[in-house]
């Protein structure tokens, strides 16, 4: 737990301070890890449909954010930095931001608990390429109700999409004469911010997945990073939850600033918020677009319907104008969300 709880270092301190052998504290970790997957995995991370009552309270906890009806799990990647040692596969861990890493794509619920979370893929993999090779996406394809309830989604961004299926993406970079469309990407963006909000606690309690940790292999390092995410479920479970994700801690300045997206000096001199030259470390990114650009019978019947309650209600004018002010931001700023 010890070597769980910091951020980056490496083997042999940890194993200094322990009094053991470097090879002795990996050997130690794996069967941590093992352990934690074969006994607390079943009650923690079942990975089986919710209860219908259970389902239901999720899907409530979601609507409480901004509206959104039968959202029964939220999905979204997350990168942790891993550099291998044989320079010849480095760049398939290289990731779209530019650094290297192990990207787990997580299945998540409204009570900041894993639903389920595929760790492995080199950085350099997308979330889409996971989801297209992952059995639980195929179960939920072949009985839908059963995994998300009558009608239910999945929340995704544009990194995770399945052409309408299961997934309720946002519009592709709407219009200031469309204000519902970016009212519906607002209330989208609240709602499955559970997702981003579950990560940054994960990371709160495990530090080791903020950086680096040197004398870490492939297998080992994924290891690690599945049996915290079911240990997150179990301290959600146990603590009530009071832990509070703690970006403004020094270990996340120091990530943000060691991990922050590379940015080509062009990018920078014309201020956009990303680089559209690491865009090519990103695989998909043509089919994310298009995925996102492609018509949703659920999220026009979702947007209207929620745009129409704003309409009917008393501040619709100053809404609007908002929703106009953000595309306007977003446009000035570089950004396609």
């Amino acid at each position: 737990m010890y070597a769980l709880g910091q951020q980056g270092g490496s083997t042999k301190v940890l194993a200094d301070v322990g009094s053991i052998g470097e090879s002795t504290l990996r050997r130690w970790l794996g069967a941590f890890a093992r352990a934690v997957m074969t006994h607390l995995k079943p009650i923690y991370m079942p990975g089986k449909p919710f209860p219908a009552s259970e389902r239901d309270a999720v899907q409530q906890q979601f609507a409480s954010r901004r509206g959104l009806q039968r959202c029964t799990l939220a999905c979204d990647g997350s990168h942790t930095p891993f550099k291998p040692k044989n320079k010849k596969v480095a760049m398939d861990y290289r990731n779209y931001k530019g650094w290297y890493s192990i990207l787990s794509v997580a299945f998540v619920d409204s009570y900041y608990r894993f639903f389920d979370i595929h760790v492995g893929y080199p950085g350099r993999a997308g979330d889409n390429t996971v989801l297209a090779r992952w059995e639980l996406m195929a179960a939920m394809r072949n009985d839908p109700e059963l995994w998300l309830g009558p009608g239910g989604v999945v929340l995704g961004d544009s990194g995770a999409s399945d052409n309408d299926t299961l997934f309720l993406n946002p519009y592709h970079n709407p219009g200031a004469h469309e204000p519902e469309k970016s009212w519906f990407n607002f209330c989208h963006s609240s709602s499955r911010f559970f997702v981003e909000q579950t990560f940054g606690m994960w990371k709160s309690r495990f530090r080791f997945l903020l950086g680096t940790t040197q004398g870490l292999n492939h297998a080992l390092a994924s290891q690690l990073i599945f049996a915290s995410a079911v240990l997150h479920n179990y301290l959600v479970v146990h603590s009530g939850d009071k832990i509070e994700s703690g970006v403004s801690e020094p270990e996340w300045a120091r990530f943000f600033e060691t991990f922050k997206a590379h940015m080509c000096p062009s990018c920078k001199r014309d201020g956009l918020a990303h680089c559209v030259h690491q865009a090519v470390y990103r695989n998909g990114a043509a089919q994310m677009r298009a995925a996102r650009k492609k018509p949703s019978v659920k999220r026009d019947e979702d947007c209207a319907r929620m745009w129409d309650e704003v309409r009917a209600g008393p501040h619709a004018a100053r809404i609007c104008a908002e929703m106009r002010e953000r595309v306007t931001a977003c446009r000035g700023g570089g950004s396609s969300a």
